[in-house]
């Protein structure tokens, strides 16, 4: 009997233990599920929070407002850009670390793909096809070295007092790590080629064109997304002369006379299957702008 009893006090005690690991386990892992929702939505919620930042860099006077955002450890983010999705506008995503994906319509983040540090820098500047069309966001965490830039980049770049990108005259002057970027000639991992107003510029042995700001997305942008946001701001273009044909009727009304309309329609029928096609639109509109600029006063569209 006593030897049952021994028997039957071991089984309760190998009972009691075997339930109290699996307890253990369960408490473990779900403190752990606990631990990485929470981690989760933490990085979703910063997610959403850099996208509400870049409505507040739209505007009149964006270019005057970059921002610096700095995070307690080493962040990454990842961008993707669907023009075809949301149409007629695209859209993108942006995801820190393992966290949600924050869909953006309505903003054209130029990034590279996957970006990592703990300081994110942001600009914004405006960019117009005759008309504003929208502003462009321009996101970078890496050190740039811009050698023997042009004038008129490095104005607007000290302007904006960005801690990121230093002025140098040769390459050979840049720091160690960061990217270097020269304009017109120079060995550098990325290369201008043209002036302020239009060009092209070669990284990573992509060549991607610019007119006007969109110099500043072909520099700090990775092709894909850089050609993506083309295609949108462009659809973006179309949609907004849509809204400025039907000013034109009104203006008529007023006995205002223009031929803008008939342009406007080309320039609208005129496809942009990647960066190269955005320069010959550029000097359609610039045709048009100049057309426009000589209306008499209240005759004008935008």
């Amino acid at each position: 009997m006593k030897s049952k009893k021994g028997i039957e006090l071991g089984f309760n005690w190998i009972f009691a233990i075997s339930v109290g690991i699996v307890i253990l386990f369960l408490s473990i892992y779900a403190a752990t599920r606990f631990v990485s929702t929470g981690e989760k939505f933490r990085y979703t919620e910063g997610a959403a929070e850099i996208v509400n930042l870049f409505s507040s860099l739209e505007g009149r006077f964006a270019s005057k407002k970059p921002a610096e955002i700095n995070f307690r450890e080493d962040a990454k983010l990842y961008f993707d850009c669907d023009e075809l999705s949301n149409r007629p506008f695209g859209k993108q995503t942006v995801q820190i670390d393992d966290g949600g994906k924050i869909s953006i319509k309505t903003n054209y983040v130029f990034s590279e793909n996957e970006i990592e540090g703990k300081n994110l820098y942001v600009f914004s500047k405006p960019f117009s096809l005759g008309y504003n069309v929208g502003d462009l966001i321009i996101l970078s965490m890496e050190n740039y070295c811009f050698v023997d830039s042009m004038d008129e980049i490095k104005d607007e770049i000290i302007d904006l007092n960005l801690n990121n990108i230093k002025f140098v005259d040769d390459v050979s002057d840049c720091e160690e790590g960061s990217i270097s970027v020269c304009f017109n000639n120079g060995n550098c991992n990325i290369k201008v080629v043209g002036n302020y107003e239009s060009g092209k510029v070669i990284k990573n042995e992509n060549e991607v064109y610019y007119t006007g700001n969109l110099l500043f997305g072909a520099i700090f942008s990775s092709a894909d997304i850089y050609e993506c946001n083309v295609k949108r701001l462009t659809s973006r273009f179309k949609e907004l002369a849509l809204i400025y044909r039907d000013k034109i009727k009104i203006i008529e009304t007023r006995g205002c006379e223009s031929d803008i309309d008939i342009k406007l329609d080309l320039a609208r029928e005129f496809e942009i299957n990647s960066s190269e096609n955005l320069i010959i639109l550029m000097e359609n509109v610039k045709e048009i702008d100049e057309i426009n600029k000589r209306q008499q006063d209240g005759c004008e569209v935008w």
